[in-house]
């Protein structure tokens, strides 16, 4: 389960990640917020 866990949140972070480096500011947006609950879960 921990490493399921782990490749949810790896996944989120490159999917923020890829987000934030487009050009578009919504694309940007939606990456910041996908980051944050990546970051959340990873406190979690």
């Amino acid at each position: 389960m921990e490493n399921l866990f782990a490749f949810v949140i790896g996944g989120l972070y490159a999917t923020a990640l890829f987000m934030m480096l487009r050009r578009s500011i919504v694309k940007l947006v939606i990456g910041l917020m996908i980051l944050s609950n990546a970051a959340n879960l990873l406190i979690l």
